[in-house]
């Protein structure tokens, strides 16, 4: 008897586990329509008379298609917007009321409306406002305009201005002992090890309990441990100080939330960090990592990595290392660029680094420096590039077909980076953790790369 109600017992204790794993990893799919995605309308592209049907249609298409396949926000289907407008006989002009434009917005029952103007003056430009529709607010306008591009590129650098600014929302569900569900997981681009970013969300209310204003305060961070289709599983990875602990119905997200300045620095961040376990030692002649994309003539010459663009109108060549360098979190980056000579007035190069995604859809940190003596801190986000650092001069750079050396080292949200053993510039910035290093040249240049070398970073 004493042997029957142990193993009782034990199958009780195992089919009770079994229902409980049930619980999470199922709760974790019906939940998903919990997640916060921001409901969106795209109203019809105005065009100015200067731009053909064919550019105005391109970028339209172009920027619809590119914020509906993040998969980040609800969108209504263009019939019914059209259905909407001419119902409500608005018609759309630059110049529009943004209260009489959140009208429709209403009847649609979106969050946000999106207009978007193209036109030509120095080079083909588009506008995008976004119209909060509860408050009937334009609280957001940006042009978006480089050189001689055409339709497909302006109007995907806009819809990533959207990106940026909009992060997909999901929730903390529940909690069982240390792990917390969360209704996120790969049908949104999480997977084991993601770091996701916790808030509790404040509100403002009017007399009836509407939403006037809102905003997020950051309690900490999470990370995954485990990823379905509709949920995720997770971990703390670190809470704030003097936060209040993770609770369900905290806010989530895969992106900084609240959204923080990037900060730089005149000075180190990083001056205790020092090498650690050497990970890679790229003579450009031992081993051959790379093969160049979009390269004019062979990548290895006489021991350095060329990297020719003087063939491309616009655009990179570009390359990045393969695995195991392309998870690089805490590190230091170290090697030599040579400019040679080209038809640019400045021949510049990206070194790019924890950068994620191929060339077309780009993630990555990106140290700009140019033979005429320039540097410039990037962010590319959606292969769209935001300024980290100003674009200046620095005699740090040695001009002409002179080497040069740089050296980044990355640790947590902190960077310091040198230039010819002299110190550059500091910065601090969340949107990327982890990632890769390559290399990118601007269409019309020619630079060599040798001499890389990355360590582990590590901190006393």
């Amino acid at each position: 008897m004493r042997i029957i109600a142990a193993l009782l017992s034990f199958l009780l204790v195992v089919v009770l586990a079994a229902v409980l794993t049930s619980v999470l990893v199922l709760g974790c799919a019906d939940t998903c329509c919990a997640v916060q995605q921001t409901s969106f309308a795209i109203l019809p592209m105005e065009a100015a008379d200067n731009v053909t049907t064919a550019e105005r249609n391109e970028a339209e298409s172009t920027f619809s298609s590119a914020l509906i396949q993040a998969a980040k926000y609800k969108f209504v289907e263009r019939a019914r917007i059209d259905q909407i407008l001419s119902e409500q006989s608005l018609q759309l002009t630059g110049a529009t009321d943004s209260k009489k434009t959140a009208v429709v917005g209403k009847i649609l029952g979106v969050d946000k409306l999106i207009q978007a103007s193209l036109y030509r003056k120095d080079a083909l430009t588009i506008k995008i406002s976004v119209i909060d529709v509860p408050t009937a607010r334009v609280e957001f306008t940006k042009l978006r305009y480089y050189g001689n591009f055409g339709p497909k590129a302006v109007a995907k650098w806009a819809a990533a201005e959207i990106l940026m600014r909009y992060p997909l929302l999901g929730t903390v569900t529940g909690k069982a002992g240390d792990s917390f569900v969360i209704d996120l997981g790969e049908e949104h681009g999480v997977r084991e090890g993601t770091r996701i970013f916790v808030a509790e969300k404040t509100s403002v209310l009017d007399d009836r309990g509407g939403e006037l204003l809102s905003d997020y305060r950051r309690l900490g961070l999470l990370e995954v441990t485990r990823a379905t289709r509709g949920g995720s599983q997770a971990k703390v990875k670190k809470l704030d100080s003097n936060s209040r602990p993770i609770k369900a119905g905290d806010i989530v997200s895969l992106e900084p939330i609240p959204s923080a300045r990037s900060g730089i620095s005149k000075t180190p961040l990083l001056g205790a960090v020092r090498p650690g376990k050497l990970i890679l030692e790229d003579d450009m002649k031992s081993r051959q990592y790379l093969s160049p994309h979009l390269s004019k003539g062979d990548a290895y010459q006489s021991g350095v990595l060329h990297l020719n663009a003087t063939h491309l109108k616009a655009y990179h060549t570009n390359v990045f290392y393969p695995m195991p360098f392309d998870r690089l979190a805490d590190f230091i980056l170290e090697g030599e660029i040579e400019f040679q000579k080209s038809s640019r007035r400045a021949n510049g190069i990206d070194i790019c680094f924890r950068s994620r995604g191929a060339y077309a859809e780009l993630h990555a940190y990106r140290l700009y420096l140019a033979s005429d003596g320039t540097s410039e801190v990037r962010l590319s986000r959606y292969a769209t590039r935001f300024e980290l650092a100003p674009h200046q001069t620095t005699p740090l750079l040695h001009r002409g077909t002179e080497k040069n050396r740089f050296r980044i080292v990355a640790f947590g949200s902190r960077f310091d980076i040198y230039v010819n053993d002299s110190f550059l510039i500091a910065f601090e910035d969340e949107q990327l953790d982890a990632g890769g290093i390559g290399f990118m040249v601007e269409s019309g240049g020619h630079v060599t790369v040798d001499n890389v070398k990355i360590w582990e970073a590590v901190k006393p």
